[in-house]
C-alpha cells in the first residue's frame, strides 16, 4: 500500500481573517500547552490550515517575525509528512509563548508532532461521541 502525503511544496494554507482566529475562542476548541507554544485545533468543512499568532508582549517586530518564521517552519517540516488519511479539515493554531526563541528547533519540532498526535486522538474521541 503507497502512502500519499501532503505537499506543502507551493506553500501552506494560513488563517488571515480575524473570524478565523475567533471561532477558536468562541467554540473552546482542543488545546495542548507547552513551555514554547500553545497549539489549538479546531475541526472544519474546510481545508487544513495554519494560524499562527505571535503577540506584542514577544518583543520588537523582527523579534516577532523571527519567532512566527520558527513556529511556521517546524509546522511545515511536521506536517508535510502526514499521510492524507490524516486529518485534512482542520484549522490548527499556534500561539507563541517566550520560550519559543529559546527552544532547540529539533525539540520544537518534536513538541508540535507530539501535539499533533495528542489533539488527533482527542478530536477522534470527540467525534465518536458526537
Amino acid at each position: 500500500c503507497q502512502r500519499t502525503v501532503l505537499s506543502f511544496s507551493i506553500g501552506m494554507r494560513t488563517l488571515k481573517l480575524r473570524k478565523d482566529f475567533l471561532a477558536f475562542r468562541q467554540d473552546h476548541s482542543p488545546g495542548l500547552s507547552c513551555p514554547a507554544f500553545v497549539m489549538r485545533v479546531r475541526p472544519v468543512s474546510g481545508a487544513l490550515a495554519f494560524g499562527f499568532i505571535v503577540t506584542r508582549k514577544m518583543g520588537g517586530a523582527v523579534q516577532r517575525n523571527r519567532l512566527r518564521r520558527r513556529i511556521k517552519e517546524a509546522a511545515r517540516i511536521v506536517f508535510q509528512d502526514l499521510p492524507v488519511e490524516s486529518p485534512k479539515s482542520w484549522h490548527i493554531l499556534f500561539i507563541a509563548r517566550k520560550a519559543l526563541g529559546t527552544v532547540p528547533f529539533t525539540h520544537l519540532m518534536d513538541k508540535v508532532r507530539q501535539g499533533f498526535e495528542t489533539l488527533s486522538q482527542q478530536n477522534d474521541r470527540c467525534t465518536r461521541r458526537g
